[in-house]
């Protein structure tokens, strides 16, 4: 029997910030990209399946139905329009038919955690997700050079500025 990784999906888009920068570009593309997040993930973990809870209507399938992909070994669900992807979450586990520390749960949100562990999941941060530490390329109009580092006494005339602003004895 398979274990299972259940992701909270919209909270693990917001906390992983290469993640969260994609949503400039389309919900979509944060999806996908937890999608690669994951599969990623269940490629060194091959004993496991994931499924990605996300709050809503499902754009392309349509309300309540999900997607699973090539590989079969991740599932995105969507809840209906009046559950609440936490609550589904913790009905999973709740209702899990089995053992419930099978199930792995990815979130950063306490309801969720709380209720999830209370219940015998085992539960992760969302950190726990390996992401690629490649940075993103620069968007349209960006100039990279822009990011340029402070020099020491760069910093150090900051500092001083800043404790003689404060009267904390700057010079």
């Amino acid at each position: 029997m398979k274990r299972l990784l259940l992701v909270d999906g919209y909270n693990v888009i917001h906390k992983i910030p290469s993640l969260r920068s994609r949503l400039d570009r389309s919900l979509e593309s944060a999806r996908d990209g937890l999608r690669d997040v994951v599969s990623s993930w269940l490629q060194k973990h091959p004993d496991h399946e994931g499924l990605i809870v996300f709050d809503g209507v499902d754009p392309v399938e349509g309300e309540g139905n999900g997607r699973r992909d090539v590989s079969g070994r991740i599932a995105s669900i969507f809840t209906r329009s009046r559950v609440d992807a936490d609550d589904e979450i913790i009905r999973r586990v709740r209702e899990c038919g089995g053992d419930p520390s099978r199930i792995t749960v990815v979130t950063d949100d306490n309801y969720v955690r709380n209720n999830c562990r209370a219940h015998g999941a085992y539960v992760e941060p969302s950190h726990y997700l390996p992401v690629s530490q490649k940075r993103n390329p620069p968007r349209k109009g960006e100039d990279p050079a822009d990011e340029k580092a402070l020099d020491h006494e760069a910093i150090a005339q900051i500092n001083r500025d800043v404790k003689k602003k404060l009267g904390l004895g700057g010079n």
